[in-house]
C-alpha cells in the first residue's frame, strides 16, 4: 500500500478530510480546465495509430522473452 512508503511517514490519514488543503486552485466552474497543461489536439486516427504502435511494441517485448 502506498501509505506505508517512507515519503508519507507522519501523514494523518484518518484526519485527511478534516484538514485544510495546502493548495486550492481557482476555478470558474466544473468544466474549467485552465489549471491543466495544454496539449495539441490529436485526431482520432492519429490516436489509434499511436495506441496500435504502443500495443505492437509491447507485444514485441512479451514475445521475445
Amino acid at each position: 500500500m502506498f501509505q506505508s512508503h517512507p515519503w508519507f511517514k507522519g501523514t494523518p490519514w484518518d484526519k485527511l478530510y478534516d484538514m485544510e488543503a495546502a493548495y486550492r486552485p481557482i476555478v470558474d466552474g466544473e468544466l474549467d480546465t485552465q489549471n491543466f497543461e495544454k496539449f495539441p489536439e490529436v485526431s482520432l486516427i492519429e490516436s489509434q495509430k499511436t495506441c496500435h504502435d504502443i500495443i505492437c511494441g509491447m507485444r514485441h517485448y512479451v514475445e521475445t522473452d
